[in-house]
């Protein structure tokens, strides 16, 4: 696993080692409080107290993924039985069986790496691409009507933006001024991005992951209610890739990342995933001596 952060020293998490020591003296105190910009809280023996929410704490909830991501490897192919029933679930067989045995044997890493550069890059395009159709990013599609309340901003900021343009009759800019992902607003004038807490009137929270949920290394589960239906959707964040794929294509790159990442080990590849500061995750495949950014939400 790869992790990126800023190189600066900014967020002011720079406890190192310190956490636990004792302060001797009230200049010494004084002397970090001031570094750190504020008052340190201490405990009752002296002790400065343990900080929640900074980088060691996010550090060590992705390295608790990536072990489950290992667990989870160590158990492809072999029967389970789970609440009566047996499961027996294989990454690569999948694979071969959804994106083609010839596509699949392609992409094994004894067969690409006789493949020019060029040839081997356009062949792990070609799985990106179809990662994508198979694998969209969920938003808040309603599991039941299938309305999303993210969709409807869209529709609703392309026919305001298409007519205005029909009143400026410009129609060489039509398509330049359809709204982007981060500029389209909600109903209430609010902007629409990709966190799901954006999504006012569709996003109620998060609740803990149902038993069968847990199966599938779910950390949390979002609940969405629709706004054509009614109906709410449970979206649990699994990091399981049986439960990733049986989950109807619902995903975004948290669960994408870890299923792209194992199907190019179940390939034989050398992969890593790769955490991003900026709360975001991808896979990376070293291709003739160099690492190369996959990331299955961008393709």
């Amino acid at each position: 696993v790869l992790i990126k952060y800023p190189s600066d020293d900014g967020d002011g998490d720079d406890h190192g080692d310190d956490d636990n020591s004792k302060y001797n003296n009230e200049e010494e105190l004084e002397s970090e409080s001031s570094n750190d910009g504020g008052a340190i809280e201490m405990d009752g023996g002296g002790q400065r107290k343990k900080e929640r929410g900074g980088f060691e704490d996010l550090l060590l909830g992705y390295v608790g993924r990536l072990v489950d991501i290992l667990k989870d490897e160590m158990k492809d192919g072999s029967e389970q039985i789970t609440e009566g029933n047996l499961l027996n679930f294989h990454l690569l067989e999948w694979l071969t069986a959804n994106y083609g045995e010839n596509a699949t044997q392609r992409l094994l890493v004894s067969n690409l790496e006789k493949l020019s550069l060029e040839e081997q890059n356009e062949a792990l395009l070609r799985l990106l691409h179809w990662f994508r159709e198979e694998f969209p990013y969920y938003h808040d599609q309603c599991g039941q009507c299938g309305a999303s309340y993210r969709a409807e901003c869209i529709d609703r900021n392309a026919a305001s933006n298409n007519e205005n343009d029909d009143d400026d009759d410009d129609d060489d800019n039509s398509r330049d001024d359809i709204a982007s992902v981060d500029e389209i607003s909600t109903m209430d004038g609010n902007e629409v991005t990709n966190d799901p807490t954006s999504y006012e009137g569709s996003f109620l929270g998060y609740c803990y992951p149902e038993a069968n949920e847990l199966e599938g290394k779910a950390a949390r589960t979002e609940i969405y209610q629709c706004n054509s239906c009614n109906c709410n959707t449970r979206f649990p964040r699994y990091n399981a890739v049986q439960q990733i794929v049986e989950n109807g294509g619902r995903g975004r790159c948290g669960e994408y990342s870890i299923l792209l990442y194992r199907i190019l080990r179940s390939l034989g590849h050398e992969a890593r995933w790769v955490v991003d500061w900026a709360d975001h995750v991808w896979a990376e495949c070293r291709i003739g001596g160099r690492w190369v950014h996959l990331d299955p939400c961008e393709a």
